[in-house]
Order: C-alpha cells, then structure tokens, then sequence
C-alpha cells in the first residue's frame, strides 16, 4: 500500500528540562518533517503555531509539502494564520479528529508527551480492530530517539511474553531510531 496521506504526531512543546535532549529533537523532529513532506501527497498534523508543531509546518512547507491541520475547538485559536500550503481543518470535537487522523495510510509519532501517545494509541488500536475485522493494518512508526519509546517498546514485548499480545497484533507497530529509518520502512524504495 502507497503512504500518500501520513499522520505526523508530535510534542505541541519542547521538552525544556533537558536542553541537550531538546536540541536532537528538534533536529529529528525536522528532518522527519521534511522526509514527510517530500514523501507523502499530504501530511496531517494537530495544527499549532508552537513547539514541534511549528517545526513540523516550517519544515514541510519548505520542501514544497502539503499539510491538513486537524484542529479541535478546544485548541482553535481564530487569530492564528497559517500558509497557504496548509488547509486549516476545523473540526467540531475531538472524536471527529480522532478519525481524521486515521484516516491516513500511515502513521508516524515523533517525541512528544501526553498527546502524542494518546495518538499513537488510538493508531495502534485502530490497527487491532481492523486486524479482527479482515481489514488491512496500516503502519504506526515511533520514531525512538535516544530511547525515548524504550519504555514503551519494553511495556509491548512483555504484553507478548505473558499472552496479552502478540506479534500479529504489533506486527505494523514499528519502533525506529532515525528519521532515515523510518523513511526506509514507509517509503521503500
């Protein structure tokens, strides 16, 4: 299946309490943008003029990317404006957001907190129900920086181990450590 539309998830902040952290972030964050961008017909994001969000448009547009910014009522602000190679999607809650984003062929979660993990779950789990309904699972690629998902991944393969999971059930949930890599696994040349 050709990744034409990618949902991009990502922290709508940086992570200040770790500057170093935050600098290879930001890098990776941006190259995975612009790998996007160049790659995918449309990248969907969550919208925002802030953080890795700002990033994530910044980069896209500057190779020449088209972008959807699927922007609940709670974090619409009127006043924002956005470029012209991003379509501003207003959506009336949260559910309907939820559906927008997958929507798309693929997926691709970068550092972020609270948010971008509520993403990532609802991507996985969508994967699930359309493994149980004969439905073809798309891919969910966690870009691991320095780590940062190793908790995560532990938590997936001890689901495994014990019987609460299994490899079919992770087998389109792929946990890479570069942008490049994540290129490589969605984007096969």
């Amino acid at each position: 299946m050709a990744i034409k539309t990618i949902s991009l998830y990502t922290g709508s902040s940086y992570c200040k309490n770790d500057p170093d952290f935050q600098k290879r972030c930001i890098k990776a964050t941006k190259e995975m943008a612009r790998i996007a961008g160049q790659e995918a017909d449309i990248v969907q994001y969550g919208g925002g003029l802030y953080g890795h969000l700002l990033d994530v448009m910044e980069e896209v547009g500057k190779v020449g990317g088209k972008m959807r910014a699927l922007i609940s009522p709670a974090f619409y602000d009127p006043s924002e404006r956005y470029p012209d190679y991003v379509d501003v999607v207003k959506l009336d809650d949260d559910q309907q957001r939820t559906k927008e984003f997958l929507s798309a062929d693929g997926h691709i979660v970068t550092p972020g907190g609270d948010g971008t993990i509520c993403e990532a779950f609802f991507s996985h789990n969508d994967n699930l129900s359309r493994l149980y309904s004969g439905g073809g699972m798309k891919p969910v690629t966690i870009l691991n920086l320095d780590g940062y998902y190793d908790g995560l991944k532990d938590w997936f393969t001890k689901a495994a181990a014990v019987g609460y999971s299994n490899a079919e059930r992770q087998s389109n949930l792929h946990f890479l450590k570069t942008p490049r890599a994540v290129q490589r696994q969605l984007w096969p040349k």
